[in-house]
């Protein structure tokens, strides 16, 4: 029987549900896991991801919901841990099972051990470093914070856990403190192959994809960016000419939902692209799924998210990123599709006309080059589980 936990599991957003779903599914493929406890993290009594069946059990901390600031209490339990462990039932509960587990899995996530500088998620991982749990984290984001504080909390766990980055730029950060770490891709590239109503050939009129979101409210590289007059004045007219051009409709597809829905702006979106007589829906997306497959039956696709630049990208999809972070950018490298990026902080509508067309123009040598480029990735996305299976069996073997 093995046994493994994963920890801050990102939810309520399908590409954290893309990169849940592909490591919960190759820890029971590739490690033959019989039970696998998630743990979330911001969850805010949202969604959970969905697969494994009954051998897969939920948690959803309270302490790690997000509906409450727990800052100060989490680092007075980190400070005073093992002594504090009854101060938090949920959190005494999660450290158990990892202790119990196997081995123990970080969700691939974003910069939350960087830009993001999230105090929860990184005294979460102290209390568990000090509780003696080995973590193994899945290609994630690590970098630099800016704060020497959190940077020194973060080194501190890292240096006693094993690391797999999606990023150059996180190894590179990693290897300037001395902390070996294997370089990936990211995690959702494991995900098995899209359902069957997605493979082509498409159903329905054409259509160009379109994933918005907001920045200015939660990114701190985006502080004070307007985002409404960026989607009516360069997404939504860039966009429309294009589709005008070619015969083509606009589907916009919702990334976040639950709590975090962004039905505001996808009105927006589609109120100015209807006011160009350019016609466009918003995409029912009920599940991941649903997701996965409104990005590959389109023709194109404009995302303004990592994980819609990744899924199009396993689809044979060409995707112009509209890049906010280095992980977009590396990404688009990686799948080989660096030439359609734009970077979200001077993007004008005339490059982003540019870039769409681009795309749809090459189309058909795009999706070449994805297919056999997907194919590699996939295989070095597999690296941090084959590196934990030969761990185990090698437990095991000593064991025996």
């Amino acid at each position: 029987m093995t046994h493994v936990a994963v920890v801050h599991q990102h939810t309520n957003n399908y590409g954290d549900d893309a990169a849940g779903v592909a490591l919960v599914e190759g820890l029971q493929r590739e490690l033959g896991a019989d039970t696998v406890d998630v743990f979330y993290i911001w969850h805010k009594n949202g969604r959970r991801i969905s697969t494994g069946g009954a051998a897969v059990r939920h948690h959803m901390p309270r302490v790690l919901a997000g509906t409450n600031d727990e800052r100060p209490r989490l680092a007075l339990t980190a400070l005073l841990w093992p002594l504090s462990r009854r101060a938090d039932r949920g959190l005494a509960e999660m450290v158990d099972r990892c202790r119990a587990a196997d081995a123990v899995f970080v969700a691939p996530a974003g910069s939350n051990l960087g830009v993001y500088k999230d105090w929860t998620y990184l005294l979460t991982l102290v209390i568990l470093v000090r509780s003696g749990v080995r973590l193994r984290f899945v290609q994630n984001t690590v970098v630099s914070s800016g704060s020497a504080v959190f940077d020194r909390l973060a080194l501190y766990v890292l240096r006693r856990s094993e690391v797999a980055v999606r990023e150059a730029a996180s190894a590179r950060w990693l290897a300037s403190h001395r902390v070996g770490a294997y370089l990936g891709v990211d995690t959702a590239l494991l995900l098995a192959d899209p359902p069957v109503e997605s493979s082509r050939p498409r159903t329905g009129a054409p259509y160009i994809a379109v994933v918005p979101t907001r920045l200015g409210t939660w990114h701190p590289a985006f502080r004070g960016f307007d985002d409404g007059r960026f989607l009516r004045t360069v997404l939504s007219r860039a966009v429309a000419d294009v589709a005008a051009a070619r015969g083509l409709q606009v589907r916009i597809v919702p990334h976040l939902t639950g709590p975090e829905a962004e039905h505001s702006i996808h009105e927006l979106l589609l109120d100015e692209l209807a006011s160009a007589g350019c016609p466009a829906s918003v995409v029912e997306v009920g599940e991941l799924d649903d997701y996965r497959t409104a990005l590959a039956q389109a023709e194109a696709v404009v995302s303004m998210r990592y994980h819609g630049l990744v899924l199009s990208g396993m689809a044979g999809v060409p995707c112009v990123s509209l890049s906010y972070e280095n992980k977009m950018h590396e990404a688009a490298t990686y799948l080989g599709i660096a030439e359609l990026e734009l970077d979200m902080h001077d993007v004008s509508e005339e490059a982003l006309r540019a870039r769409v067309t681009d795309a749809l123009d090459r189309r058909a040598s795009i999706e070449k080059r994805l297919d056999l480029r997907v194919a590699e990735l996939r295989q070095i996305a597999a690296g941090p589980l084959g590196s934990a299976r030969a761990q185990l069996l090698r437990r095991r073997d000593a064991g025996a």
